[in-house]
């Protein structure tokens, strides 16, 4: 027997005679055919597969179709569409926030990515993240918010450009070269959050967007820390369609302390774990985001406050524990600090007598809080 409740509705892909995907709708929706003396009709459709539909009981390929309303001279465009939709530019350090897949995981229902390549202004969906029965809700709204956005706003590349060039708040501050920018968006419905990251590399004529689907979150004004962490950065899980820019999070993190920052190191290897040390001693906290020829990396904030990463190498992994060396800290008690690290001796009263958390600076430049003030836990004190 047919399990239908877990079986995903299927969407039937509608393109235009060039092969270029112009809108989804599910199977059994309906779409509407305009013709030149803007007679309208609504049409059933049903899925036959990838590239087949039936459209009011007939049967076409849908290049085929294309072609059919091109000579025609018709217009075709799903029958349920959003209206009034609303783009919004919510505080970017907010957003900023959300906008991270790991970070919005647990809420996110799907997402799609429209890409704009090799300077053809043409859109194309390279990818869709709903796979699951649950999400067809979801799936089903989404094609009408890409339909939406593709209609008004993003049209072509140029359209969208202008676009993001009206809003300037909502570019993300990257430090890098001018043709590269960042712009993040929101778009809310009556059932879902729409998170909308644009990238646009003008000088190798890339340009992307990318749409989570999430369910709406009651409470947004704090992110609080009670027993969770607070990602900052993290490649250590993603996929082709992820592409996470740590020059990002490090322009945010220019905090600067006098006497250093000092990043106690675990080093778990097959040939046996052991304690080392990295002296950060610019003293400002984007520099304590260096992969130290590692492959991949993470960085977080935990429930104490305390800011940590994980540095994962061919054979091993690292993990961090970063701390700045309070401002009356000697370069004798600094070398004795270091002494113990390696000797293995450094124990949580060194930790608090000599160092200070970094955690409740980046909290504030993030919006979150930190739950409750204990001392910091060691590396090696099996947290994980």
């Amino acid at each position: 027997m047919k399990d239908t409740e877990n079986t995903p509705t299927k969407m039937i892909r509608f393109v235009n005679t060039d092969g270029v995907e112009l809108f989804q709708i599910p199977d059994g929706g309906n779409i509407v055919i305009t013709s030149p003396d803007f007679e309208t009709n609504v049409r059933k459709c049903k899925y036959l597969g990838e590239t087949h539909v039936s459209v009011d009981g007939h049967t076409y390929h849908i290049n085929q179709f294309a072609e059919i309303m091109e000579r025609n001279g018709n217009k075709y465009e799903p029958e349920t569409q959003l209206k009034d939709v609303e783009i919004l530019t919510p505080e970017p350090k907010q957003l900023t926030q959300d906008i991270k897949y790991k970070d919005i995981k647990d809420r996110c229902l799907g997402y799609v990515i429209g890409e704009f390549r090799n300077y053809d202004s043409r859109y194309f969906l390279s990818n869709s993240g709903f796979e699951t029965a649950k999400t067809d809700k979801a799936r089903t709204e989404t094609a009408q918010v890409l339909y939406a956005l593709r209609k008004w706003y993003f049209k072509d590349r140029e359209s969208m450009r202008e676009y993001c060039d009206r809003y300037p708040d909502a570019r993300v501050p990257y430090e890098g070269r001018d043709t590269f920018s960042i712009h993040l968006f929101k778009i809310s419905t009556g059932k879902y959050d729409y998170l909308v990251r644009v990238t646009d590399d003008k000088e190798r004529g890339d340009s992307r967007f990318q749409i989570y689907c999430c369910k709406k979150q009651r409470e947004r004004a704090k992110h609080t820390l009670p027993v969770k962490e607070y990602v900052i950065f993290d490649n250590t899980d993603i996929t082709e369609y992820e592409n996470p820019d740590i020059d990002v999070e490090r322009n945010k993190l220019n905090i600067q302390f006098k006497n250093g920052i000092i990043a106690v190191m675990n080093v778990g290897h097959y040939g046996g774990a052991y304690n080392g040390y990295e002296m950060i001693n610019s003293g400002n906290v984007k520099d304590c985001m260096d992969f130290f020829e590692s492959n991949f990396a993470k960085w977080f904030v935990d429930a104490r406050g305390n800011l940590k990463s994980e540095l994962h190498y061919d054979n091993s992994v690292s993990y961090g524990l970063y701390r700045a060396f309070k401002e009356d800290v000697t370069d004798k008690q600094k070398g004795d600090f270091l002494d113990k690290i390696i000797t293995n001796t450094l124990n949580q009263d060194d930790v608090s007598r000599y160092t200070l958390s970094l955690g409740d600076d980046i909290a504030k430049i993030y919006g979150f809080e930190i739950a409750k003030s204990v001392p910091p836990k060691m590396q090696g004190d099996n947290e994980r």
